[in-house]
C-alpha cells in the first residue's frame, strides 16, 4: 500500500480494519475521561479544605457579604459606613458571583463556588480553545494544569483569574466565528462575553480586543500582498468584521472610557530589571506560589519541556508554510493553518515585548510582569499545539508535566492546610463578636498572606472591619461612605491618627467607640507591648474575651454583649441633627 492510500484510511491487504479502528478510537474515547480526572486531582488543594486562604481572598468574600447586606439587609452599621461606587467599575464579576451565592449558601461555600469555577473553568476553557485551533492535538490541553495555581491566584486576584477563563472562551468563540456566517445570535454572544470581560478585569478586556484585532488583520492580508489592489482587498475584508466587533464591544468600551476618565492620574512607574525578568521566565516565576526554592525544582522542568516543544514548533513552521503553498494537497491536509500559527506566534512576541517593557507597577495596577508572563506561557502552549508531532512524544511530555504538577499540588496541599488552620481560628474568634459591631484589626503576624485575614470575621455577619483595602481604592464595587463616618475612638485615641488614611479624616463629627479589637499573630507580644499607645489604650479600656493560637478578641467595656445596633442608630440620628 502506498503512502497516499494510507492517508485516506485504506487498510492493507490481509489486515484487520476493525483492529486499526479500535487502536485509533480507544485513546480518543478515554482521553476526555483522563482529562477530567487530571482536572479533579488538580483541584484538590481547593476542595480538600474549608477555606483556600489567599492574600486578598478574604477581603473579596467580606465585601461580597457587604454587598449582599447593602442590597437585602437591614443593618445600619454597614449602610452608615459603606456605599456603592458611582460608576460601574471593573472587578465586579467575582464579587457578584459570591454575593449571589451568599443568598443561598454559607460564606465558605460561596467562596468555594467561585474557586471551582476558576480551577475547573480555566482548563476546560483552554481545552475549548485547543479544540478550535488544533483539534488533532487536544492532548495539549493537559499542559494548562500547572498554570492554574499561579502566583496571582495565590495573591487572591480572583477577578483577573476569572478574566483569563473568559479571555480563552472569547478567543475560542471568535476563532470559531471567523469561519462561519455572522448571525444576530453570534453577535449577542460576543457582546455578552466582552461585557463580562470588562466587569472581570479591564486589562484582560483590552488585551482580548487587541488579540481579536490582530487575528482579523492577519486573516485579511492577501495571499499575494504585492498585488496592485491588495490594500483595497484587505480593507474590504477587514471592514465588516471590525464593524461587527465595534458594535459588540461598544458598551464595555464606553464603560472603560468612563472608568479611565474618572480615575486619577497614575504616579511614577516601577520596573523590574531585565535580568530578573529573564530569570522569572527561566524559573516559571508566574506559577511559583508559596516557596521559590521548593517549587522551582519542578517549575524549571516544566519550562524545559515547553522550550523543547516550542523549539520543535518553530523549526517545523517554515517547512509547514512551504508545504501549504506547494500545491501538494495530501500534505496540506495534514498541516495546520499557517495564518493561525502566525497569529499565535505574533501574539507571543507582542506579549513578550510588553513583558520586557511595561512597568511592573503603575498607580493602582501591580504585578503586571507576573500577569504578562503567565499569559505568555499560555499563548506559547496554544502556538505549540499547532505543530504536528508524533503522538507518543506529545504524551511523554504530557506525562512528564503532569508528574511535575502532581508534586507541586502535593506541596500546595500542605501550604493550604496551614493557612486554612489560621482562617478557621479567625472564624472561631468571629463567633465572639456581635453583629453590627465595629472592629479594629491589628496584624502582628509574619505570614505574608495574612494581611486581610481579619476580613474573615465579617463573612457570615454584618460587621465594619476597619481594614478594607477595597473600599479605599475606587475600582471595586464598594467605597467608604466618607460623608457620614463618625469620629471613631479607640479609648482616648482617634482611629484617624492610628490608620492615617484620607477617607477617615473625620474630625468634628460625632464620636463613636470601637466595639472590638482583633489581634492576629503574636498575641502574647501584643499584651506586653507597653511602649505602644494603641496597646495601652486597648488593655485599659477593653477586656480579653477570647484567644487561640493565632488570634485574640478584646471587647470594649461599654459595648453590650448583644451588639450595638441601637446605639449606632442613636449616633446616626445625632449626626443628622448636628448637620
Amino acid at each position: 500500500m502506498n503512502f497516499r492510500s494510507s492517508l485516506h484510511g485504506q487498510a492493507p491487504a490481509g489486515s484487520k480494519p476493525w483492529a486499526g479502528r479500535i487502536r485509533k478510537a480507544y485513546p480518543r474515547s478515554i482521553e476526555p475521561f483522563l482529562f477530567l480526572i487530571a482536572v479533579l486531582l488538580n483541584a484538590l488543594p481547593v476542595l480538600l479544605f474549608k477555606y483556600f486562604p489567599s492574600k486578598d481572598g478574604a477581603a473579596h468574600l467580606y465585601n461580597a457579604r457587604l454587598i449582599q447586606e447593602l442590597l437585602f439587609g437591614q443593618d445600619t452599621t454597614v449602610s452608615l459606613f459603606y456605599s456603592f461606587t458611582a460608576i460601574p467599575v471593573p472587578n465586579w464579576l467575582g464579587h457578584f458571583i459570591q454575593a449571589a451565592a451568599l443568598t443561598v449558601l454559607p460564606a465558605f461555600l460561596a467562596e468555594k463556588l467561585l474557586l471551582v469555577i476558576y480551577i475547573v473553568g480555566l482548563p476546560y476553557a483552554f481545552r475549548q480553545l485547543i479544540k478550535v485551533i488544533s483539534p488533532r492535538n487536544v492532548e495539549y490541553s493537559f499542559f494548562i494544569l500547572p498554570f492554574c495555581y499561579s502566583y496571582v491566584f495565590t495573591l487572591g486576584f480572583y477577578n483577573f483569574s476569572l478574566a483569563l477563563v473568559l479571555m480563552l472562551l472569547t478567543m475560542a468563540y471568535w476563532l470559531k466565528m471567523a469561519s462561519a456566517p455572522r448571525t444576530v445570535r453570534s453577535s449577542i454572544n460576543l457582546f455578552v462575553l466582552l461585557t463580562l470581560l470588562y466587569f472581570a478585569h479591564i486589562f484582560i478586556f483590552g488585551l482580548t480586543l487587541c488579540m481579536i484585532g490582530l487575528h482579523t488583520v492577519i486573516n485579511a492580508i492577501p495571499r499575494k500582498p504585492w498585488g496592485h489592489a491588495w490594500f483595497n482587498d484587505m480593507f474590504r475584508s477587514l471592514w465588516p468584521k471590525l464593524w461587527r466587533l465595534g458594535i459588540a464591544a461598544a458598551l464595555p468600551l464606553l464603560l472603560a472610557l468612563i472608568y479611565f476618565w474618572s480615575m486619577p492620574a497614575a504616579p511614577n512607574a516601577t520596573f523590574v530589571s531585565k535580568h530578573e525578568l529573564m530569570e522569572w521566565l527561566y524559573t516559571l516565576r508566574p506559577i511559583i506560589s508559596y516557596n521559590t526554592e521548593l517549587e522551582r525544582v519542578y517549575t524549571q522542568q516544566i519550562f524545559y519541556a515547553l522550550v523543547i516543544l516550542a523549539a520543535m514548533s518553530l523549526l517545523v513552521f517554515p517547512a509547514m508554510a512551504r508545504l501549504q503553498h506547494s500545491g501538494r494537497d495530501v500534505m496540506k491536509a495534514a498541516m495546520p493553518n499557517t495564518r493561525l500559527a502566525l497569529f499565535w506566534w505574533a501574539l507571543c512576541l507582542v506579549v513578550l515585548v510588553l513583558y520586557l517593557l511595561m512597568p511592573d507597577e503603575r498607580g493602582l495596577a501591580g504585578y503586571m510582569s507576573i500577569r504578562l508572563g503567565l499569559m505568555l506561557f499560555i499563548f506559547i502552549i496554544a502556538a505549540v499545539s499547532l505543530q504536528k508531532t508524533p503522538k507518543w512524544f506529545t504524551w511523554v511530555a504530557v506525562l512528564f508535566v503532569l508528574y511535575c504538577n502532581y508534586n507541586l499540588d502535593y506541596y500546595y496541599r500542605s501550604a493550604v492546610w496551614y493557612q486554612n488552620r489560621i482562617a478557621l481560628n479567625c472564624e472561631r474568634a468571629a463567633s465572639h463578636i456581635a453583629p453590627g459591631s465595629i472592629v479594629y484589626p491589628v496584624n502582628r503576624s509574619d505570614n505574608w498572606l495574612a494581611d486581610h485575614y481579619s476580613n474573615y470575621l465579617g463573612i457570615d455577619k454584618p460587621l465594619v472591619i476597619l481594614k478594607n483595602y477595597e473600599a479605599g481604592l475606587g475600582y471595586f464595587p464598594l467605597q467608604w461612605n466618607v460623608a457620614e463616618l463618625p469620629d471613631l475612638r479607640l479609648g482616648r485615641l482617634r482611629v484617624a491618627d492610628l490608620i492615617q488614611e484620607p477617607w477617615i479624616q473625620n474630625e468634628g463629627r460625632p464620636k463613636r467607640d470601637i466595639d472590638y479589637v482583633f489581634v492576629l499573630g503574636d498575641i502574647n507580644g501584643f499584651a506586653i507591648d507597653a511602649d505602644n499607645d494603641m496597646v495601652r489604650e486597648t488593655l485599659e479600656h477593653f477586656d480579653l474575651i477570647y484567644s487561640n493560637e493565632d488570634c485574640a478578641v478584646y471587647r470594649f467595656r461599654g459595648t453590650p454583649r448583644a451588639g450595638s445596633h441601637e446605639r449606632l442608630e442613636v449616633e446616626a440620628q445625632k449626626y443628622v441633627a448636628h448637620d
